[in-house]
C-alpha cells in the first residue's frame, strides 16, 4: 500500500536536490585527473609548453577525460539523485560546478608546478621564442629588444 500513499508518483522535485555536491565531487576528480595527466605529459615530453613543438595527442586525451567526467557527473546526477530526468539548465549548472572546482585545482597545480617544480619556465619560454624568431630570419637585435619589452 505504500505506492498508493505516495502522492508524487516517485518523481523527485529538482528544487529539493542541489547539483553542487555532485559537481564538487566530480570537479575534484577532474581536477586531480587533469593534474596527473599534465605531470605525465610534461615528464614524458608529450607536452611542450614552450611552443617549440606541437603534439595533438595530449590535447585529445585531456578533452576525452573532461568530456567523460562531465558525462558521468550528469548521468549520476540524473539517475541517482533526480530519478531519471534532468533538464538542460540543471546540466549546465552541474557542469559549472565541475569546471569551477576543476579550474581551481588546476590553478593551484600550475602555481606549484611553476613555482617549485620548474621555476625557470619563463626563461625557457623566452628562449624558445627567441630561437623561433631567429629561425624566421628576424634581426637578433630586434628580437633582443622585443624580449626586453616583454
Amino acid at each position: 500500500m505504500d505506492s498508493l500513499d505516495d502522492q508524487t508518483g516517485g518523481i523527485i522535485d529538482p528544487k529539493t536536490v542541489s547539483p553542487r555536491p555532485t559537481g564538487v565531487q566530480w570537479g575534484l576528480i577532474l581536477g586531480l585527473a587533469s593534474s596527473v595527466l599534465a605531470i605525465v605529459f610534461l615528464m614524458t615530453g608529450m607536452q611542450d609548453l614552450s611552443g617549440q613543438k606541437s603534439n595533438w595527442l595530449p590535447n585529445v586525451i585531456s578533452w576525452a577525460v573532461m568530456i567523460g567526467v562531465l558525462y558521468t557527473a550528469a548521468t549520476q546526477h540524473r539517475d541517482q539523485e533526480l530519478g531519471g530526468y534532468i533538464t538542460l539548465g540543471r546540466v549546465v549548472s552541474l557542469g559549472l560546478w565541475v569546471t569551477l572546482i576543476s579550474g581551481i585545482i588546476g590553478g593551484i597545480f600550475m602555481f606549484f608546478y611553476f613555482s617549485f617544480i620548474q621555476p625557470d619556465f619563463a626563461q625557457t619560454i623566452m628562449q624558445g621564442a627567441m630561437d623561433q624568431a631567429e629561425k624566421k630570419g628576424q634581426d637578433p637585435e630586434q628580437v633582443k629588444k622585443g624580449m626586453e619589452m616583454v
